[in-house]
């Protein structure tokens, strides 16, 4: 997480994959804040995840918790790195939904904080969208 003045910038890795049983919609799992969501296709499940992560994000500073805490167990790091060591980069609008395939992105979010008439904080959140993904299409069977 950065700091620059009021914005806070997040960026978190995500893996995303078909899911193991439910035919046709793939699984995204951002590992910073361990958030997963799902989507009818790969760019439709980042969107969602990275939405859900935006949610998560803005309730944690909203009661005064550090974000940062979440993080997704050590096997997901390790299926990261598996991915990153093994896949190819390719860009992300040539991604399909193959069945066969993970594959690993980085998003950014961006929150800006604005003080209220109240006084409480308010956030609000916008998303630079991956470019490129990571797709290593052995990886299912590990």
């Amino acid at each position: 997480m950065l700091k620059v003045d009021k914005t806070l910038v997040f960026a978190s890795w995500i893996i995303v994959e078909p899911a193991e049983d439910i035919p046709g919609v793939w699984v995204a799992h951002c590992l910073e804040f361990d958030v997963i969501s799902q989507g009818e296709n790969p760019h439709h499940a980042i969107d969602s995840v990275t939405e859900a992560v935006a949610m998560t994000v803005v309730d944690d500073l909203h009661n005064g918790l550090d974000p940062n805490e979440r993080r997704a167990p050590a096997e997901y790091w390790d299926r990261l790195a598996q991915v990153l060591k093994h896949g190819s980069q390719v860009s992300l609008s040539e991604v399909t939904g193959d069945a066969n395939v993970v594959l690993a992105t980085q998003v950014t979010l961006v929150f800006e904080r604005r003080l209220q008439q109240n006084s409480a904080e308010a956030f609000s959140q916008f998303n630079v969208p991956p470019t490129t993904a990571h797709v290593n299409p052995q990886a299912r069977a590990a």
